[in-house]
């Protein structure tokens, strides 16, 4: 059977041998060198702005800004999945609102976030944190209500305090959810905060690309969008293999 290494290795050939195909296309005179770059002119501009700071600065900002709109929006939705999970009257008595905010796209709300915060982290920050807060409280509830019915009455009989009830039973049966909701959440956010970058936020990887793009650059609208995919994967990447060795570690307790 073919090992691991050499699937990824294979799983290569297919970019590399597009990329192969889009430079040599790029020597043809019929090639729009206006509006689409080359390999290898794209790679020069990425250099450029590695080397000058740009590329630091930036997704820097991206990510704070999408970051703490990722823990807010994960942690009310985390509290209002159990919540609505645990206690069918709360979502009785939060069903209606449920349903007509979670339609709503969050970049629908950016003049909302305009008019209260301004331009700047605070406004990307509630917009990212309005996206992440739905398919985390979703993922929660749902979790929430498929434990097994005889662990929470080990607690009740145990008496122990609703605190104490979540730390120890609710959340460890959880964790997996967890985990797929923060991974949708870090997608989610990862986008919105770039989206609203583009739209309307004067910083961050998205206004870049902006930039790039008004200055009919496209060596560098490439760059940055090679950028952006590359950091979105860096990111989930690194929780896959948190999460794989904090299963891993649990199995091996067993």
């Amino acid at each position: 059977m073919m090992s691991e290494a050499r699937y990824r290795l294979f799983g290569l050939l297919l970019p590399l041998l597009l990329i192969a195909i889009w430079q040599a296309a790029s020597a043809s005179p019929a090639f729009p060198t206006d509006t689409v770059s080359n390999p290898f002119a794209i790679l020069s501009a990425l250099t450029r702005l590695i080397a000058d700071g740009t590329i630091a600065v930036t997704t820097l900002d991206t990510l704070i800004s999408g970051g703490l709109g990722l823990l807010l929006g994960a942690a009310l939705g985390g509290l209002a999945g159990i919540a609505v999970g645990l206690w069918y009257s709360a979502e009785r008595l939060t069903s209606g609102i449920v349903e007509f905010l979670r339609p709503v796209p969050a970049v629908a709300l950016l003049p909302l976030a305009l008019l209260l915060f301004g331009f700047g982290s605070l406004m990307e920050i509630s917009v990212v944190a309005f996206a992440v807060f739905w398919p985390v409280m979703i993922i929660m509830r749902g979790a929430i209500r498929n434990i097994d019915p005889q662990i929470l009455e080990v607690a009740t009989a145990l008496e122990f305090r609703p605190f104490d009830r979540l730390v120890k039973f609710l959340l460890p049966s959880v964790q997996r959810e967890i985990f797929v909701a923060l991974k949708i959440g870090i997608g989610v956010a990862f986008v919105v905060a770039v989206t609203v970058e583009i739209v309307v936020n004067p910083r961050g990887l998205g206004y870049q690309l902006v930039l790039a793009q008004v200055g009919l650059r496209p060596d560098k609208v490439f760059a940055f969008l090679f950028w952006v995919g590359l950091v979105g994967w860096s990111v989930s990447a690194f929780l896959d293999f948190i999460e794989k060795r904090l299963f891993s570690w649990h199995q091996m307790e067993r």
